[in-house]
């Protein structure tokens, strides 16, 4: 990654048009929470977000997540449950 006049660019970008990753950002703070799902969706993936380790783990179902960013140190989400998922 480098850093440009317009940001954060990513010359090997996982994200494509026919295939778009698709990340899930876990975190217990709404501002943290939305501010990295906004920075991660410019990059052009596909987010999706949750506020717990419940509802993280109802989203994988559905959502299908290539890469999860997470904080490991908040309620409903215990290191066994963060290495099972």
């Amino acid at each position: 990654m480098r850093l440009g006049a317009s940001g954060w660019h990513n010359r090997n970008s996982m994200a494509n048009d026919k295939y778009p990753t698709k990340v899930l950002v876990v975190d217990d703070e709404e501002s943290q929470r939305t501010a990295l799902a906004s920075m991660i969706a410019l990059w052009g993936y596909t987010v999706e977000t949750a506020a717990d380790g419940q509802e993280a783990l109802e989203k994988l179902g559905s959502f299908g997540a290539h890469v999860i960013v997470t904080d490991l140190m908040m309620p409903g989400w215990t290191d066994r449950s963060s290495s099972s998922a």
